[in-house]
């Protein structure tokens, strides 16, 4: 089981390797308008502490994510914030960013997978 240590969830190898399958599921976000999910508060999403990666379906997809682990966001000045479209990063159609996330931001038209951590 995954456990903490100094402030990042660590996986043994076989229940990584079932994450980055999508073994604990994913959500699908996105709408015909900008999309932004918080987990644990958004309508949906409350029992989700994190997703672990995102996934660019239909089309190319322009988003932004709060990191958890220690480094950057997933944004182009590196820190998430709401509602600043000028942040997004294109995500080609496919692409998967593996990280640990607790908000997904996705412009409008655009869906991703969100693959669930926890």
């Amino acid at each position: 089981m995954s456990h903490v240590h100094n402030g990042i969830y660590e996986f043994n190898s076989s229940e990584i390797t079932g994450l980055t399958m999508g073994q604990a599921g994913f959500k699908i976000i996105g709408a015909a308008g900008r999309t932004e999910v918080v987990c644990g508060s958004t309508a949906g999403y409350e029992d989700i502490h994190f997703f672990v990666g995102v996934k660019a379906v239909e089309d190319d997809s322009d988003i932004q994510m709060h990191a958890l682990a220690h480094g950057d966001d997933f944004a182009k000045t590196a820190v998430y914030t709401t509602g600043t479209t000028g942040r997004d990063i294109t995500v080609p159609n496919g692409d998967t960013i593996y990280g640990v996330f607790d908000k997904i931001t996705v412009a409008a038209g655009d869906y991703v997978l969100a693959y669930i951590g926890r």
